[in-house]
């Protein structure tokens, strides 16, 4: 079973959380932005490292912040439409 929840804030996402594909038990958190190349520079150019690229998915182009414990936060462009907004 997989699942997928987001949190919102008025009429923007700001997270999304989703199982870790082969990771039972674990699930990554994406916070969300309208340009993930933008936000990436201004992070970079404020000292925060970046464990790769930006990788295209499906859903939009995706990248991940090294956090200084060692964990990973993960950055996101969503295109695709919100579950949370109403269509139109």
């Amino acid at each position: 079973m997989t699942s997928r929840a987001t949190a919102s804030r008025s009429t923007n996402d700001v997270a999304g959380i989703g199982p870790r594909r082969g990771d039972a038990g674990r699930y990554d958190l994406y916070l969300v932005c309208d340009d993930v190349e933008a936000t990436v520079r201004e992070l970079k150019a404020k000292g925060v490292h970046f464990g790769g690229w930006i990788t295209q998915r499906r859903w939009g182009p995706i990248t991940a912040m090294q956090l200084p414990g060692g964990g990973r936060l993960g950055l996101y462009e969503p295109r695709h439409a919100s579950p949370l907004l109403p269509a139109g």
